[in-house]
């Protein structure tokens, strides 16, 4: 797809015949698989592509800047040992999708296999990968054509539509079929809809999966990447926010790209059968009240507490080797409903670790998000401890001894299955 190819009428021809002859074997689109690749070489609106491809995917060969709008092809040619690594990428998506569509129609099946990998089966493994700003685009890319080498069938398979409601309704239909949404947050802030006030299509996308957090068949997965900020005063709104927010069904990642990629699969994973839990706790909300051991003792009332109010606690690890305290780390991570963190004598530091940690738990494998998550201060008072913020948890400041009325919003959102807000 270029200037030129537009302007040719032997072209538009082709598309005319290849259009009426794909009618009469099926369409051009048969099952989640279509037979025309669009090839966008440099940038051509979509409004001036053939009407009976505007609903495709292209394989967009150039980047343009959002500010500038300079556009900049991306180049095939190689210069000694180094290459344009964009243009070969997308190359390699073309061509791995032209491979999977033509055994797609020659084995009227899903794609098989590739040599020496194994494929998660397609049934219900269907997930949506929103469309991001052109900062990011390489790195969705990349995890697309991941999920789609490990035979995941991901969504949106077109263009999102320009207009407001059009997208609406094109997204929420997508995202009905999906398990797990994923949204790449950048430092551009997007292009905004026609009939939308002010809200980008990333941002309509991340509202749209919102509506769909309290299904527990379905998750959305946020990620930024590490130290992320932005000049425009939009996108650091939606960054803070997002940073903020502690919805239940939804989680934050802030780590490089392999690592979410990690998190992704441990999602995606077949969970094992949940461990037996001990005669008279069958049902009951778990915590696991974390703290290091010289805060141990202080906690006591706080275990009492909750216990008292029908909540099995999971406690602390202080004992063992360091590879025992490690794997009962892991395990009451992924087994328990909520997370309470005691932050007494230990030091800052210890804590800002803790708090790191918070935001790569969704790639510890679990099946469901945490109800509840806080930090509960304690003496002494320091100035780090005024200072400490913890987005998408409550955090609990009590220096005048143990007090039960500070809990009761924690106890209240792990009951209700909702998670504590800041």
């Amino acid at each position: 797809m270029s200037p030129r190819y537009l302007e040719s009428t032997s072209c538009r021809a082709e598309v005319q015949d290849f259009s009426r002859l794909a009618k009469q074997q099926g369409g051009v689109r048969i099952g989640s698989k279509h037979r025309v690749f669009k090839v966008v070489i440099t940038d051509v609106p979509l409004g001036a592509h053939p009407e009976e491809w505007q609903g495709l995917l292209g394989y967009a060969f150039y980047e343009k800047d959002p500010a500038s709008g300079r556009v900049r092809e991306f180049d095939h040619l190689l210069i000694g040992e180094e290459r344009d690594k964009r243009y070969w990428d997308r190359f390699e998506d073309l061509a791995s999708d032209i491979k999977e569509t033509l055994d797609f129609l020659r084995d009227d099946a899903q794609p098989r296999p590739q040599s020496g990998q194994d494929r998660a089966p397609t049934a219900g493994a269907v997930i949506y990968v929103a469309e991001t700003t052109s900062d990011l685009s390489a790195d969705r890319d990349n995890i697309r054509r991941e999920l789609q080498q490990h035979g995941y069938q991901v969504l949106p398979d077109q263009p999102l539509p320009m207009n407001a409601r059009a997208l609406e309704q094109a997204v929420r239909a997508d995202l009905r079929e999906t398990r797990l949404s994923i949204h790449l947050v950048g430092a551009h802030y997007g292009v905004i809809p026609e009939m939308e006030r002010n809200r980008s299509s990333v941002r309509m996308q991340l509202d749209l999966a919102a509506e769909r957090c309290g299904d527990a068949s379905f998750s959305r997965l946020i990620w930024m990447p590490i130290g992320l900020s932005s000049e425009d005063e939009r996108q650091q709104a939606l960054i803070d926010e997002s940073q903020r927010s502690a919805q239940a069904g939804s989680d934050l990642l802030q780590t490089n790209l392999e690592e979410l990629k990690t998190c992704i699969h441990a999602k995606l994973a077949p969970k094992p059968k949940p461990a037996t839990q001990a005669d008279g706790e069958e049902g009951l909300p778990r915590v696991y009240l974390l703290c290091d051991r010289e805060d141990y003792d202080d906690t006591t009332s706080i275990e009492d507490f909750l216990s008292d109010h029908g909540v099995v606690v999971l406690p602390p690890p202080i004992e063992g080797d360091e590879t025992l305290i490690s794997q009962y780390h892991k395990e009451s991570l992924q087994a328990c409903d909520a997370l309470m963190i005691y932050y007494g004598r230990v030091g800052n530091t210890w804590a800002q670790l803790k708090r790191l940690e918070l935001l790569k738990l969704a790639g510890l494998g679990r099946d469901r998000p945490l109800r509840a998550k806080a930090f509960y201060l304690s003496v002494p008072t320091t100035s780090q401890k005024e200072r400490f913020r913890c987005p998408g948890a409550l955090v609990i400041k009590n220096y005048q001894g143990f007090a039960p009325e500070p809990l009761e919003s924690f106890l209240a959102h792990l009951k209700q299955g909702g998670t504590a807000s800041p």
